[in-house]
């Protein structure tokens, strides 16, 4: 038996640093699969019999697979291809979370600022968006991968007039 550990957004992206336990019929834990490549991991062997493979660590940055997938080795050399997702593998859903940036001024003037959102997952993807404030001087940024992010205020046509009817006052 033998399953490929893929991210959900990217299933091209093999997952490393993932533990899997093989649970018999009994429920007694009877094996570790071992990743023997990148993304890729398989027990020492099992006999003939009624299993479950469960994960126990997901891989750094992303949601734990609290599910049960049972299969069945019907022979010795067996080999069962564990898959969440026919196709594409055992997959794992990326931890993320939201970003929110508040805008202050002595004046209200909030909205219309930019703002530049640059880094990396811990996943490797790289971001690079920019974004405006709204009325409230607010920025939310939903579902953004966990990761190291820099935040930095943008001088555009807002920015700099703002700023020069600031200095002339």
């Amino acid at each position: 038996m033998t399953t490929t550990k893929v991210d959900e957004e990217y299933p091209d992206n093999k997952l490393t640093g993932a533990l899997f336990e093989v649970y018999d019929s009994e429920g007694d834990a009877v094996d570790t699969l071992k990743e023997v490549s990148e993304g890729v991991y398989e027990p020492d062997g099992l006999t003939v019999g009624n299993y479950t493979l469960k994960e126990t660590k997901a891989p750094d940055g992303f949601d734990l697979d609290e599910n049960a997938y049972p299969f069945e080795i019907t022979e010795n050399g067996d080999v069962r291809n564990i898959e969440t997702l026919a196709g594409v593998g055992f997959i794992n859903n990326p931890q993320k979370g939201d970003l929110v940036i508040s805008k202050r001024s002595s004046d209200k003037k909030l909205e219309g600022f930019s703002f530049r959102i640059t880094g990396k997952a811990v996943t490797g993807q790289e971001y690079d968006q920019i974004f405006k404030t709204d009325a409230k001087g607010k920025i939310t940024v939903k579902d953004l991968r966990v990761g190291t992010y820099t935040v930095s205020e943008i001088a555009d046509e807002t920015n700099v007039r703002y700023n020069c009817l600031s200095l002339y006052r």
